[in-house]
């Protein structure tokens, strides 16, 4: 047998796909290299005109090259992404600051910041030096579960935009463990007591939305924010209207389910509400002296204020906050409120789609609210229920 001569590949003469090859070669020498190169499939027309003109073959491929119409993907910055995906979302800025922020840590972790290199193990790894970071106690697993969320709503976007070939967030998951012992706590009747007495003697900021929240679980945002063209007199009962229709416009609710919804205000703080909104000009800011974040928000600035007073009173423990009305409120409507009503009062989701229909008349509503008491024994309503 020669070297490089044909006979090196007497099977393909009996392959139909070798028929081609074997008619323009017939039986002149092959050069040797291309022994080793054509074991299992023919030679592309390409690598056929390589051997007949002894020049260099560059082996097929299985990727199949792109035709005159396709565009190769640009791969954008993690900045350019975020911007596109905000703008036609509407992020609200904070939700923006914290996309930057998180990829920015992504692009120190991964060394480049280029959306469409990002890989499923670099989120994954992403993933892990947070999950170290928890252990550090650098981080809380709240606040991880929530990273990885949005990494996993950008990166969804950007597939589904077009805008990077695959999404490597796709299988990127983290469920946030929280110790039951550092979980947020109910105010006790105690406290209840303290907090209703002290707050009357307090400014109007501590005292309006401890009573607010005191006898309806809204969040701190939501009263603080206000406008007092939200409050509305319906005969006897004076109605607090949770919207965006008379917040600044730097004012966001916290999702769809938060508003728009209306509630009485209960008897026992009506009145006292009612002196304080008559001191304030027509359709102005609820707390106006409460100066706004760099967001155009006043929740924060308020939550630091009331938060200093709750332990300057003698609320000392940590797991106790503003927020604490709202898990209280919740239990001490316990079997007294049915569970669709009070998921409205309190902008609560419902797994229920027909709560979302209709309306609730007010009278209905005062009358269910005048049942609750903050200062029950919450666990005695909790036995009840």
């Amino acid at each position: 047998m020669q070297v490089g001569s044909f006979e090196w590949f007497p099977k393909w003469e009996r392959d139909k796909a070798w028929q081609p090859f074997a008619a323009r070669i017939g039986r002149r020498l092959v050069p040797e290299h291309v022994a080793t190169m054509f074991t299992d499939h023919p030679p592309t027309e390409s690598e056929l005109a390589a051997i007949l003109d002894n020049k260099p073959i560059v082996p097929a491929t299985d990727t199949a090259p792109l035709s005159q119409d396709a565009t190769p993907l640009v791969s954008l910055s993690f900045a350019a992404i975020i911007e596109l995906w905000a703008s036609e979302v509407k992020a609200p800025r904070p939700r923006k600051q914290k996309a930057r922020m998180l990829f920015r840590n992504l692009e120190r972790h991964v060394g480049h910041n280029e959306t469409g290199k990002v890989t499923d193990e670099n989120l994954i790894a992403f993933k892990e030096s947070m999950v170290k970071a928890i252990e550090r106690g650098d981080l809380q697993p709240n606040t991880v579960q929530d990273r990885v969320q949005l990494l996993k709503t950008i990166f969804r976007w950007a597939a589904k935009n077009k805008k990077i070939a695959t999404n490597p967030a796709v299988d990127l998951s983290y469920t946030a463990k929280v110790d039951p012992r550092d979980k947020r706590q109910d105010f006790s009747r105690e406290d209840m007591e303290l907090i209703l007495t002290e707050c009357r003697k307090a400014a109007p900021l501590i005292k309006i939305s401890n009573l607010i929240a005191s006898y309806s679980g809204a969040r701190l945002a939501e009263i603080v924010e206000a406008s007092t063209a939200d409050f509305k007199w319906h005969g006897e009962h004076l109605v607090f209207s949770i919207s965006l229709e008379n917040r600044e416009r730097t004012m966001t609710l916290k999702n769809d389910t938060s508003a728009p919804r209306c509630f009485p205000l209960h008897s026992a703080i009506r009145d006292e509400v009612a002196e304080y909104l008559a001191t304030l000009p027509a359709s102005s800011p609820l707390f106006a002296k409460v100066k706004l974040n760099k967001d155009g928000k006043r929740g924060h600035n308020a939550g630091n204020a009331i938060g200093k007073w709750l332990r300057k009173i003698g609320i000392t423990d940590k797991r106790k906050t503003f927020h604490s009305h709202r898990h209280t409120f919740k239990t001490n409507c316990r079997g007294l409120i049915d569970e669709e009503i009070r998921n409205y009062i309190t902008g609560h989701a419902t797994a229920n789609a027909a709560a979302d229909y209709g309306k609730y008349p007010i009278p209905m509503l005062a009358k269910e609210i005048e049942k609750v008491d903050p200062l029950a024994d919450s666990e005695t309503v909790k036995l009840a229920a």
